[in-house]
């Protein structure tokens, strides 16, 4: 019984001590924050990132051009006004955890060159101006979707 306390208040000691060496020992997550925030195939001459800039392949472009064509094509009324809401609240979303806070990995991001405050902003206007532009081709093919049941 005396040799599992010993066992046992070793295994904490070796625990505290691991926890104190982590956290005094300074890591490099400042000097690759551009890596972490944008991804790895980010480089300097590439600039700010944004919709129309990405790093790496433009999944989030060619899904809502697909599904643009989707909406004004075969008249998924109500794919365009889910895009829309998606859209709108990822906006939101964009505002309240990264302009607003303004919060340290947003500062080292922006003065490693991956972010700034005009291509963020010129962001949140072209995803707020697709969600109106979705929205309301929703509408208006779910307008002509519901004038051709009637005839």
């Amino acid at each position: 019984m005396v040799a599992s306390r010993w066992t046992h208040s070793c295994s904490i000691g070796r625990q505290v001590m691991a926890v104190v060496c982590v956290l005094a020992v300074p890591t490099l997550a400042n000097a690759e924050v551009c890596d972490k925030v944008v991804g790895e195939n980010w480089r300097t001459a590439d600039g700010p990132v944004w919709l129309l800039n990405p790093s790496g392949f433009p999944l989030g472009l060619v899904m809502l051009i697909g599904c643009l064509v989707l909406v004004l094509a075969a008249r998924l009324w109500w794919l365009g006004l889910a895009v829309s809401a998606l859209l709108a609240s990822g906006s939101l979303l964009y505002v309240l955890v990264d302009l607003l806070p303004d919060h340290d990995i947003y500062r080292a991001a922006r003065y490693e060159g991956c972010r700034s405050y005009q291509t963020d902003l010129l962001d949140l206007g072209l995803r707020l101006f697709l969600a109106v532009v979705f929205a309301w081709l929703g509408y208006r093919a779910r307008r002509d979707v519901m004038a051709n049941r009637g005839t």
